[in-house]
Formats: structure tokens, C-alpha cells, sequence
């Protein structure tokens, strides 16, 4: 990235295949801008090759918990919350 006009550098590849993409990221210092550590849940969907490849790749620590771990999404958090939340209002409505 250019610092006096903040935009990215072109880099030119001879292929599109993932690691020459990758190898012309880490040439040019563009692992700065990735997180240091992600967590997730053991789903499929998040164990491929590729995925865990670029994270090891960048440096990313993948840290794994169980599925529907609500640290995992803040959406899960905000629903179990809200969820909860209702609950309680249901059940005061409930007794009068």
C-alpha cells in the first residue's frame, strides 16, 4: 500500500492460482492487515484446505470451540440474548 496516497499496490501475477496470489500478497507486506487471531467452530464449511492454508499462511491463529458457540458470531450472542430476554417478558405477561 502506498502511505502517501493510501492506495493498494497492483501487483502483477502470472497465474490465478492460489498460492501465486498468496506468495504475491506476503511479497508486497499485505499480511498486515489480517487479524492475528480468528476463532470458529468445527463446522465443514470453515475446515477447508485452502481456508486453513491462507490462514497458516498470514500467521492467523485459528483457535476451534464447539458448534453454535456464541463468542463465535456476535449475531448468535445478540439472538441468545434477545431470545432470553423475551422469555422473561413472555413469562411476566403470562401471570398477569
Amino acid at each position: 500500500m502506498c502511505s502517501a496516497s493510501k492506495y493498494p499496490d497492483v501487483v502483477a501475477v502470472s497465474d490465478i492460482i492460489f498460492m501465486s496470489v498468496m506468495d504475491a500478497l506476503l511479497q508486497n507486506s499485505v499480511a498486515w492487515c489480517f487479524r492475528r487471531n480468528i476463532r470458529t467452530n468445527k463446522g465443514l464449511q470453515k475446515m477447508r484446505e485452502l481456508r486453513l492454508g491462507f490462514f497458516e499462511r498470514f500467521g492467523v491463529r485459528v483457535q476451534y470451540s464447539s458448534t453454535y458457540h456464541p463468542q463465535n458470531n456476535p449475531v448468535q450472542w445478540f439472538h441468545r440474548t434477545l431470545g432470553g430476554k423475551l422469555r422473561f417478558l413472555c413469562s411476566e405477561e403470562g401471570s398477569d
